[in-house]
């Protein structure tokens, strides 16, 4: 195998990724969003949290990392940079999914997204949400 296909297939693995950080995308509490967009190997294509809406993740984090990728309202919004992924990217208290961000999550799912989530709250086991994916 050539290092041109080597590299191909790699690019084909490539998620797309939608982070959810709603509220809380700073240093912080989104750890787990700043290391993807930092670290990651996977395509970063937006960035959710309604309180920083306009801006991009360098401008919202006051940092050299992120520059382009947009931070956007919503999934909706979100999903018009063709994300195939959306990882919870922030631990709210408690390590429980919001119920705030139900809508987001079921909107994802209804659009053919994966789910990552680091939460202590498996989401296979919301029957709605399960539902849904099913």
């Amino acid at each position: 195998m050539s290092h041109d296909t080597v590299g191909q297939e790699e690019k084909s693995r490539m998620r797309r990724i939608a982070i959810l950080a709603e509220g809380a995308f700073e240093w912080h509490y989104g750890k787990t969003a700043t290391g993807v967009i930092r670290y990651g190997k996977d395509a970063v294509v937006a960035v959710i949290d309604s309180t920083k809406a306009g801006q991009d993740v360098a401008q919202a984090l006051g940092a050299s990392i992120g520059r382009g990728i947009p931070v956007v309202r919503d999934i909706n919004e979100a999903l018009k940079y063709q994300p195939d992924t959306l990882l919870i990217g922030i631990a709210p208290m408690g390590g429980a999914l919001p119920t705030a961000w139900r809508w987001q999550l079921l909107a994802a799912i209804e659009a053919g997204l994966d789910i990552v989530s680091g939460l202590h709250f498996f989401i296979s086991d919301d029957e709605e949400l399960r539902a849904a994916a099913e």
